[in-house]
């Protein structure tokens, strides 16, 4: 099969964070083994990336010496374990339970998911972290990267809103300041004597100290 670009440009990473490059070569021959012991899963995201990440740990234990699969990432042994769902071939039972410690194919027991927190943001109107399924369902499959992606989200949307209630806010204070300096003397004259005149002249005494430390 093919091997996508995004899977290529990773492996090479890997390897060159390692400073391992010379095993470009041995890691590309790997992948039809590794992808062929682990049900010949398509080589799309993220199984592509899994088989990649896992070529390339073959190849590293092949260099030193060591036989294939010794090193394993926890997310090739759920593929080969069946935590990602039914295989497009079969898995040979040996070769799981060596792995896996498990001979039969065993799917992810949902009775042990514990669901992320979705947050309650007080702070920002009391608004949740997540506020629709969708979102929801984002947190559930990447509670970490979700998290911060919406919380992110969340803030930027309470700014917007301030920043709107403000502007608004604005505009009807220039409105009603336009309106003023249109009036006429007597006008301001006459809406400064209505104004003194329905004044509560009324204090509290929390009034009359700011009134006279002002």
């Amino acid at each position: 099969a093919e091997i996508p670009g995004g899977m290529y440009t990773n492996m090479l990473a890997q390897l060159k964070q390692l400073k391992l490059e010379h095993l470009l070569q041995r890691t590309l021959e790997l992948i039809p083994e590794v992808r062929l012991v682990s049900g010949l899963p398509p080589l799309v995201t993220p199984t592509s990336q899994i088989i990649g990440a896992q070529a390339v740990n073959c190849a590293i234990d092949e260099e030193k010496g060591l036989p294939l699969f010794t090193t394993k990432s926890l997310q090739f042994v759920n593929l080969v374990k069946g935590s990602y769902g039914k295989t497009p071939y079969p898995i040979d039972p040996e070769f799981r339970f060596k792995l896996c410690g498990v001979r039969e194919e065993t799917p992810y027991d949902s009775r042990f998911y514990q669901k992320p927190t979705n947050l309650v943001f007080e702070e920002f109107g009391g608004v949740k972290l997540a506020s629709n399924e969708k979102e929801e369902l984002l947190l559930d499959l990447f509670p970490n990267v979700a998290a911060e992606f919406l919380k992110g989200k969340v803030e930027s949307a309470y700014i917007q809103q301030i920043h709107a209630i403000e502007a608004e806010e604005e505009k009807k204070f220039l409105e009603e300041k336009h309106a003023y300096d249109r009036l006429s003397e007597e006008e301001k004259q006459q809406r400064l004597i209505d104004g003194l005149y329905h004044y509560s002249w009324i204090t509290t005494q929390e009034d009359d100290f700011t009134i006279g430390t002002s």
